[in-house]
């Protein structure tokens, strides 16, 4: 009887260290991940540093180039005054009568232009559509190509030729 629990005793001790090394090998693996994790987050916060700083670079250039454009356009400016600062060959009378002169023009051109257009419906669009569809098929265009040229589906145009055959 002693004898079996020996042997007993021998195999719980056999499975606990087995539990305990198996234990041990998924701490370490743990741990191997964790370490892993963390080197990947330092090279994560090396790119973002690296990226942040040729930023930082990217905003200095800019800043210099925008203000030489800037000093380029105050120079101008000061050009442009100078040169104004000429005595004008034009009265300010006359620059006014000829601005709305122009305006009056302006406005009967505009006003002449609605008069003469004609208000399309969205009635003759359709027929204009459905007559499109018909000539390219009497001229013998695929269904595939007149969908294509009247971004339309394919199997719309083939209602619409039915339909027309239909009414025929």
């Amino acid at each position: 009887m002693t004898y079996i629990l020996l042997v007993i005793s021998i195999l719980f001790n056999l499975t606990a260290f087995l539990a305990i090394y198996l234990l041990f090998l998924r701490q370490n693996r743990l741990l191997h991940i964790e370490q892993r994790n963390k080197q990947s987050l330092k090279e994560i916060e090396e790119t973002f540093t690296s990226y942040i700083y040729e930023i930082k670079e990217e905003n200095t250039a800019f800043l210099k180039q925008f203000e030489q454009l800037q000093d380029e356009t105050d120079r101008d400016h000061t050009d442009t005054q100078e040169k104004s600062a000429e005595p004008e060959l034009v009265s300010p009378s006359i620059q006014r009568a000829s601005r709305s002169l122009a305006a009056n023009r302006y406005r009967k051109m505009a006003s002449s232009e609605e008069e003469h257009a004609e208000p399309v419906s969205p009635i003759d669009i359709i027929e204009s559509m459905e007559e499109t569809v018909i000539r390219m098929n009497n001229e013998g265009f695929s269904i595939a190509d007149i969908a294509k040229t009247l971004n339309k589906g394919q199997t719309e145009i083939e209602l619409m030729l039915k339909f027309q055959k239909k009414a025929d």
